[in-house]
């Protein structure tokens, strides 16, 4: 399945806006830490995958939420 260009710019929308949720307001290079709702695990993390190219690690807070943590565009391998 191929998708259209409607389709790549909502998701690319889409992970931006998910990315903005959880960023260093200050500084969106910085490493990340954040707080979400378990349910939207699999969108953050891709959403961080997109934006900085490193990978996010969650941590189960058994209360149906999740830290994640990265270590942010700066410190991964697309970022000086």
């Amino acid at each position: 399945m191929s998708m259209t260009t409607d389709h790549l710019d909502a998701r690319v929308d889409l992970l931006h806006e998910i990315f903005r949720a959880i960023e260093n307001p200050a500084d969106w290079r910085a490493p990340i830490n954040a707080i979400i709702a378990a349910n939207l695990k699999d969108l953050v993390a891709e959403s961080i995958l997109f934006m900085t190219a490193t990978v996010a690690r969650f941590t189960d807070l058994g209360d149906g939420r999740l830290q994640v943590e990265a270590d942010g565009y700066r410190n991964g391998p697309a970022g000086p």
